[in-house]
């Protein structure tokens, strides 16, 4: 598999069809991994932005375009460290500001481009790697996580920096609502919902369906991972929010 990396939001436009068909193709994908999300919050924002792009090696016949099958948005933030010079940390091309973040995968090629993912993921330089509201599924990120072993990179659990709201709530991200189901649309919102609330949400559903490329997720999700420099061993991820450990490379900034 060959990853490419893109940095642009002119980079974003030339590759939009195969983003949208692979959004299209995954069950994993959520509004927040769109093409028109993520476009948006390119061109909007001055990060340094990375997508890292998965593709079989060939002509992109196999896809009928670019020949794109996997894309994993991040952006790359750097620090000044007394004894060690420059440290990058990696983080979801929107954390913080996204509902959810993660990659999008065609599930055709879900083993050999997660892989790669991996691989082109431990080849960046950086001391950490913060995989906050990650939103793909435990089996996904059990195949990403396995690109590092545990000899050399360890877990460990973020910490979540306090977020006190206007009213002076004390608001814990890593805290999911769960919230059983209808097996029908319509008798959830009859069984559950007054009718007020039923036209509400009918009402920002017709709005959320009219946005390009929108879609619902599927997968249950790790609300909060990251990948941390370290030296010692802490097991593989069991779902819960973890901080990974990468040893530092080089201490030179990346390239653009």
């Amino acid at each position: 598999m060959q990853v490419d990396i893109f940095h642009s939001a002119d980079d974003l436009r030339d590759i939009k069809d195969s983003w949208e068909r692979v959004y299209e193709a995954d069950p994993e994908a959520q509004f927040f991994l769109s093409w028109t999300w993520i476009h948006n919050w390119f061109r909007s924002q001055s990060f340094n932005f990375l997508i890292l792009a998965v593709r079989p090696e060939g002509d992109g016949s196999e896809t009928g375009d670019h020949g794109y099958v996997a894309f994993f948005p991040l952006r790359i933030s750097s620090q000044l460290d007394a004894n060690s010079g420059f440290r990058h940390t990696i983080h979801m091309a929107a954390s913080y500001y996204a509902g959810y973040t993660g990659f999008i995968c065609d599930p055709r090629w879900q083993a050999q481009a997660i892989g790669a993912l991996g691989q082109a993921l431990k080849d960046l330089n950086w001391a950490e790697v913060h995989l906050d509201d990650i939103f793909n599924s435990e089996e996904r990120l059990n195949m990403l996580f396995g690109c590092f072993p545990e000899k050399t990179f360890s877990i460990q659990r973020k910490t979540r920096g306090r977020h006190t709201a206007e009213d002076g709530q004390n608001i814990d991200h890593d805290v999911y609502v769960l919230i059983p189901l209808e097996s029908d649309w319509e008798a959830f919102l009859q069984n559950n919902l007054g009718s007020k609330t039923r036209y509400n949400a009918r009402n920002a559903l017709r709005q959320v369906e009219k946005t390009p490329n929108s879609a619902s997720p599927s997968p249950t999700a790790t609300p909060s991972t990251a990948i941390w420099k370290n030296s010692s061993s802490s097991g593989m991820p069991d779902g819960r929010p973890i901080t990974r450990a990468m040893p530092t490379t080089s201490s030179t900034a990346p390239a653009p």
